[in-house]
């Protein structure tokens, strides 16, 4: 529960600063009471989610800010992050992929913080299965995980036939291009609705 300060936006939703007693603070559109539209929720720990809202749920498109630096930024489904997403770690760590209940899962790209860069398929934020491993110094593996634990790592050259077939048939919409432009996209609609409300 909480108290709330409101003026019109649309015929539909309100516009309102709603304080919590838990030190949490809302700021942004709701509809018969409950957070709906865009709006920016502040928790009294310091972490902060600018995005969309259905009924008191984060749905849609949407960046959270931890406070300790890390950043995700993409689609959530039931308040968790779900769908296509790009998650900035503290450590300098990247990843761009799929997200499934919160955690990696699916096509992605992990790019560490030395550049080494891991492009593959995940499970419940672990490795499994196929993937292309490209370390620092110039070197590419065909490597194979089950469940966070490599299976067999391969060293080959990208005129390979087997590289250049995972790049074709498993890869062509898991690198890191297609994923930057692909969330830069989520995030500028993000831009264009703050400024637009």
């Amino acid at each position: 529960m909480g108290s709330a300060a409101s003026n019109k936006t649309s015929p539909h939703l309100e516009k309102q600063t709603i304080k919590y007693t838990n030190g949490n603070r809302y700021e942004g559109e709701i509809k018969t009471g409950l957070r709906h539209g865009y709006g920016v929720y502040y928790y009294h720990n310091g972490d902060r989610y600018e995005g969309w809202w259905e009924n008191n749920i984060k749905k849609g498109v949407g960046t959270f800010f931890y406070k300790d630096g890390s950043l995700y930024v993409g689609q959530w489904e039931n308040n968790e992050k779900n769908g296509l997403g790009r998650f900035y770690y503290r450590s300098g760590d990247k990843y761009y992929g799929n997200f499934v209940k919160g955690k990696r899962n699916g096509k992605g790209c992990y790019i560490s913080h030395d550049n080494s860069k891991y492009i593959g398929y995940f499970k419940s934020n672990m490795k499994h299965g196929k993937g292309i491993m490209y370390f620092v110094k110039g070197k590419i593996a065909k490597e194979q995980w089950k469940e966070g634990i490599l299976i067999s790592s391969t060293f080959i050259n990208e005129d390979d036939d087997e590289y250049n077939d995972f790049i074709t048939n498993e890869s062509s919409n898991i690198d890191n291009i297609a994923y930057t432009n692909k969330v830069d996209n989520i995030e500028d609609n993000i831009r264009y609705t703050k400024k637009h409300l």
